[in-house]
């Protein structure tokens, strides 16, 4: 309501509303002061009546003189204008003498020497002492009606005086707010004018206030805008020649970028070509990392089996030439058969160990090649995925750790996830350890509803906080011409949350080294096609 006033009614209103709130402190501060004035002036009066009676009493408490003491008494409250209403003289015990109307019941003031203030009379006790001695005590009535109603008279003529100074305010300022009020409106037509199109017009300043400063910066305003809407309407007709020839301009450049868009496509599909045949290299380049860590680890086994099979043939020449040479002892031959004995168990467990390893070889290449959904030991996979990975960080004295559960089984993509895991290794060893003393990597997996939490960690020296957002997508890598092409970590992206149906995503930003937290379900979603294409920017 208030937004809605006028600025005149607003200045009025506000003014009235300082000048009453003014009026009303001066009424209560000028009525404390004179009812403060008034109690001070009685107070003053009491205590020379006080003495006066003193001096007149004490003559005359004789018995032989208590009749003029009476007389006395009678005179003074009896006496025209007089400020005692009644005044009465006791020893403490009962009223001797006492004059005018005694009130009932008599008030009482608490303490000899001291006053007790009623409506329109302050009740009196004063001590009456000869020589020292207390002998009783006389009681009056001062009547204040006088100085009330000389109080309320003043009152009365302050507020007065004060409603006459808030008519005057008043009256002056409604005249200042007419006045402001016909300036305004002179501007309010002004900027009418202008908002119809009348440039022209101008307020000419008639003062010298904050309104005649506002007119000036009216008029400039007016000269700049009747400025612009010249310059416009110049402007407007070199635009609508403009726009003649701007028709064939746009006209040629929607032939030219429909030839680049052509272009464009053809390259798209060429990058995704290219792209493609990117990963199927990081897919061979795996596999063939596979095949090397197979070939390490195989040729222990097949090394320790020919080693035991030269030993034999040694032992079985040196026992044919014995033979020939004489008959041979009943300890040479069970020395022989024992040798024997051992080394067949040496030979079928390096045999045995060899043929475990082929048979894990060739299921986890298949299961990168073919892609295969099937059930499979969580820990066993990895450990085969670590061993057949074992020259490249053994041959970089890297420590690596697994702590996962034997009893953690799945239905998933056994191939997705090594090759997710031989990324991650692959991506430490190239970018993590270089000035660590002792290089390290753990894997810890854990069950929690449902999924499997796989964090994948190394001690290195981390990852730079303005590359963090970076390392999902595809070609971005800091080993650009050093055997780094930018696919590892974006094709581990793709292979969790597309092909495994979980999701990936990095630790511990500001610390220390790197990890990595992948949740994977336990079974994979069934929607998942093996075939699903792994090239796609990830959401990071």
């Amino acid at each position: 309501m208030f937004k809605k006033w006028s600025i005149r009614l607003k200045i009025l209103m506000l003014g009235v509303a300082f000048l009453v709130s003014l009026i009303a402190m001066s009424v209560a501060l000028i009525a404390r002061f004179i009812e403060h004035s008034t109690l001070s002036h009685a107070r003053m009066s009491v205590t020379l009546t006080s003495q006066l009676l003193n001096l007149a009493i004490v003559p005359y408490t004789t018995e032989s003189q208590i009749h003029i003491l009476k007389d006395y008494m009678d005179e003074m409250v009896g006496r025209k204008r007089s400020m005692i209403s009644y005044l009465l003289v006791s020893d403490g015990h009962s009223i001797l003498l006492s004059a005018g109307q005694i009130p009932h019941p008599l008030p009482t003031p608490t303490r000899l020497d001291r006053l007790r203030q009623m409506p329109d009379v302050l009740h009196v006790r004063q001590r009456i002492l000869i020589d020292s001695d207390h002998v009783g005590y006389v009681q009056y009535g001062y009547t204040t009606r006088a100085l009330t109603s000389y109080r309320k008279e003043l009152i009365r003529n302050g507020i007065l005086a004060i409603v006459a100074e808030l008519l005057l305010a008043g009256l002056s300022i409604g005249l200042l707010s007419h006045h402001i009020s016909k300036r305004i409106q002179y501007l309010n037509e002004a900027f009418l004018a202008i908002a119809n199109g009348d440039y022209s017009r101008r307020v000419l300043p008639t003062h010298q206030d904050e309104l005649a400063r506002l007119a000036f910066l009216f008029n400039r305003m007016a000269d700049a805008l009747e400025e612009r809407m010249n310059a416009l309407l110049t402007s407007r007709t070199e635009t609508q020649q403009l726009n003649a020839s701007l028709e064939d301009m746009v006209a040629q450049r929607t032939r030219e970028l429909s030839s680049a868009n052509m272009r464009l496509e053809k390259l798209v599909t060429d990058l995704r070509h290219t792209q493609n045949q990117l990963v199927q290299s990081e897919k061979l380049a795996a596999l063939g990392q596979l095949v090397a860590g197979i070939a390490h680890e195989l040729n222990t086994p097949i090394g320790n089996a020919l080693t035991i099979a030269s030993t034999l043939e040694v032992q079985d020449k040196n026992m044919q030439q014995r033979m020939q040479a004489g008959p041979i002892t009943r300890h040479d031959f069970e020395s022989l058969l024992q040798l024997h004995t051992e080394a067949m168990d040496l030979l079928g467990r390096s045999l045995q160990r060899a043929s475990s390893m082929i048979h894990s070889f060739k299921q986890v290449s298949a299961d990168q090649v073919s892609g295969q959904r099937r059930q499979f030991a969580l820990d066993t996979t990895i450990q085969e995925t670590l061993l057949y990975l074992a020259p490249s960080w053994r041959k970089q004295n890297v420590s690596i750790e697994s702590d996962i559960a034997a009893d953690v089984l799945m239905d998933s993509y056994p191939g997705a996830l090594s090759q997710v895991i031989s990324n991650l290794v692959s991506n430490s060893l190239m970018h993590a350890f270089e000035g660590i003393a002792q290089p390290s990597i753990r894997l810890t997996a854990q069950i929690q509803d449902g999924q499997v939490k796989l964090i994948f960690s190394d001690n290195g020296c981390g990852i730079a906080s303005e590359h963090q957002h970076r390392i999902f997508e595809p070609f971005f890598t800091t080993r650009m011409g050093s055997g780094g092409t930018g696919l590892g970590l974006h094709i581990c992206y793709n292979l969790v949350t597309s092909h495994l149906g979980g999701r990936i995503e990095l630790l511990h930003k500001n610390s220390p080294g790197t990890a990595f937290l992948i949740v994977l379900p336990l079974v994979a979603p069934r929607t998942i096609s093996p075939d699903t294409p792994i090239l796609e920017a990830p959401d990071v």
